[in-house]
């Protein structure tokens, strides 16, 4: 099974692409806080004949990141991530070319690294 996390797809643009790529992916549903939102694309995308499951933590807390992807690898030993859209950032500034390089990619881009692109995975970041 082919698989797609996005983080923050409860809802918008993270939302949007849940549902485009759920299509071709079992979709991993990433959100803070919004369960019910969450939730809801959860049902859309099985309600189409897909496959969704939850996998809620905050990109902005590095440890929270770190168990929640060793949580979802030791449920599925023989998957992998095979996207990776980075929908939900940490943005410290509104002008993206003066943040530090380390703050462009999120917490969350970075732990995800090895897991997506070790394994010809695509990555995709999306910039508001």
């Amino acid at each position: 099974m082919k698989y797609a996390l996005i983080t923050g797809a409860s809802r918008g643009i993270g939302r949007a692409v849940a549902l485009l790529l759920a299509e071709q992916y079992s979709i991993i549903i990433n959100y803070h806080s919004n369960s019910e939102c969450a939730q809801e694309v959860k049902q859309l995308i099985e309600e189409k004949g897909g496959h969704a499951e939850l996998l809620p933590f905050d990109v902005a807390d590095p440890k929270a990141i770190e168990a929640a992807i060793d949580c979802w690898e030791a449920a599925h030993p023989d998957e992998f991530i095979s996207v990776l859209v980075n929908n939900a950032g940490i943005r410290r500034d509104n002008v993206m070319f003066m943040m530090s390089e380390g703050l462009q990619c999120s917490s969350f881009c970075m732990s995800c690294m090895e897991c997506v692109l070790g394994r010809s995975g695509e990555m995709i970041n999306v910039n508001r």
